[in-house]
């Protein structure tokens, strides 16, 4: 039992663990504030718990704040790009709330709102490993969603999955807030790396291979 909470044990590296998510959330939420900086923080964020898994990163703040300032033009680009299709996406589920549209518009407006959620999900990741342009990038995303739409509908899931269940009761929705607030963003953001760093498992290896 005294091994559990030596330095060593698992209990400190799980509190260290947690302590870096704590301060990672921090940082994702204050370069979020802005709204139109979303894309970097997220593409920072990724940076940094890429590093967390791979090289047990433990300098939080530095990284992140290196990796939003090399990846603010491109992130920031990205990201008005996929506002300004989820703003044209949002107007046109508007639109068939209001004047019921046929089966087929609905379904039409349901694949490109998956594929635009997908986009996000795999844009920000794609941009905090590669230094491809956005053409590339939103290409190879595109790519990816057509060979992987299991894995993506998974990701999808477990992206919007918590956020739908704040829906569903206001004690969940107060109770999602404040864990988002502390942990769940970056918690979140973790889960999701591992499966993403599978995913373009053969792209990171070519990559080192050119390297």
């Amino acid at each position: 039992m005294e091994t559990f909470f030596r330095i060593e044990g698992p209990f400190y590296r799980i509190m260290l663990k947690t302590w870096h998510l704590l301060t990672l959330n921090l940082c994702i939420l204050l370069a979020s504030l802005p709204l139109f900086t979303i894309g970097a923080a997220q593409t920072a964020g990724f940076v940094v718990v890429k590093r967390m898994i791979e090289v047990d990163e433990s300098k939080i703040v530095s990284t992140f704040i290196r990796a939003f300032k090399e990846n603010f033009k491109k992130s920031t680009l990205l990201w008005g790009i996929i506002a300004g299709i989820f703003y044209f996406l949002w107007l046109d589920w508007q639109f068939i709330l209001v004047m019921n549209q046929s089966i087929f518009v609905l379904v039409g407006v349901a694949i490109v709102s998956i594929m635009a959620l997908n986009l996000f999900q795999y844009g920000f990741f794609y941009q905090a490993i590669f230094k491809d342009t956005i053409k590339q990038t939103l290409k190879n995303t595109v790519k990816l969603l057509i060979k992987k739409p299991v894995s993506s509908l998974f990701l999808l899931v477990l992206m919007v999955g918590p956020y739908i269940l704040m829906g569903v009761s206001s004690y969940l929705l107060i109770f999602g807030i404040y864990i988002h607030l502390f942990v769940g963003i970056s918690f979140q953001l973790y889960i999701r790396t591992f499966i993403l760093l599978n995913l373009f498992k053969s792209q990171l290896e070519k990559e080192d291979t050119l390297q």
